[in-house]
């Protein structure tokens, strides 16, 4: 087992049951659960369309359209129709536009272009309100402490689906790559998620920049290790039976902290300081150093360079690691 002392079994089900979808929305578990939004991958035929249905319907089911608003991107023009029956109360769309699935890549990119803008717009009402996340901005709201005259609105979720991020990398590139990223890595205090979804798992799609920014990864059946390491970090999918069944990476390393106070203590964000102090292997080291860059504790990487330090002592580190529990 990863970062445990112990061997795992696998033992497979003799009598393998059908699980519904009532089933697990039924459960308690299901209604207090928070966890991010994750990037979905998976060959063709696997499921990954399906899981992406699963995940718009669970929201749906715990959601009121007053709360919630999906923006889908559907560059296969296939995938999403079924939900055009919920554009009325649920689909978010472009002033002007008459679809609301969008289809068009020039339009997938000023619609993120757009989703940019409404994340800083919301930063500055969470400024101008004295809060620090949506949450804590809207029951404010509610309770009539924010009035409308000075711009202030009740803020609903935004989710963004985009169901073949393949097409949209060979289309557009950077065009899309870095509102995503920003998104990814700023939009969730302000309540904006991104559910991204592909059938080709190369490094020139999955980039580590998109990578270190999905701290949730959901991998379908996939035909090679070397596609399954492009998602997890690890193998495993390639083994999965192909039947809707995956594997789901979720949150940080469990060296995360340590690492991070290690870092910080040090002042030298290095790779190679984690290998030596905490005794981890090169690609695990690699993938907490990712993990810290996306959470903004260590600058970009810079070549031979070690990366820059952005957080000046142990005390700022430990109410920014507060902070982010809160959030998770």
């Amino acid at each position: 087992m990863p970062g445990k002392g112990t061997i795992g079994i696998e033992v497979p089900n003799q009598n393998p049951e059908m699980v519904s979808m009532r089933s697990v929305l039924a459960t308690e578990k299901f209604q207090n659960t928070t966890m991010d939004l994750p990037i979905a991958l998976g060959a063709t035929g696997q499921g990954k369309s399906v899981g992406i249905n699963a995940i718009l319907v669970s929201l749906l089911y715990k959601m009121h359209p007053a709360q919630l608003k999906f923006v889908l991107v559907d560059p296969k023009k296939v995938e999403l129709t079924l939900f055009r029956k919920i554009e009325r109360h649920f689909l978010a769309k472009l002033p002007g536009e008459a679809d609301a699935i969008i289809t068009d890549t020039k339009k997938v990119i000023t619609t993120l272009n757009s989703l940019c803008i409404e994340m800083d717009n919301r930063y500055d009402l969470l400024k101008n309100g004295h809060v620090r996340n949506l949450k804590e901005y809207n029951q404010k709201f509610i309770s009539r402490k924010l009035n409308p005259n000075d711009g202030h609105r009740f803020l609903p979720f935004i989710v963004l689906i985009i169901d073949e991020f393949a097409d949209l990398m060979m289309t557009a590139g950077k065009e899309v790559e870095t509102p995503i990223a920003r998104i990814a890595q700023l939009a969730r205090a302000v309540g904006i998620h991104l559910v991204i979804a592909t059938q080709r798992p190369s490094v020139n799609i999955i980039t580590g920049t998109i990578k270190a920014n999905f701290p949730a990864r959901l991998a379908f059946r996939v035909l090679s290790k070397i596609d399954s390491r492009t998602i997890l970090d690890s193998g495993g999918a390639d083994q999965l039976i192909g039947r809707g069944d995956m594997l789901l990476s979720t949150d940080r390393d469990p060296m995360f902290e340590e690492a991070a106070r290690m870092i910080v203590m040090h002042q030298q964000g290095s790779t190679s300081l984690i290998q030596r102090k905490l005794k981890l292997g090169y690609n695990r080291a690699g993938r907490i150093i990712d993990q810290l860059e996306a959470a903004h504790i260590v600058g970009p990487f810079e070549g031979s360079k070690a990366r820059e330090v952005l957080i000046p002592d142990e005390y700022s580190l430990e109410q920014f690691l507060s902070t982010l529990d809160k959030e998770k």
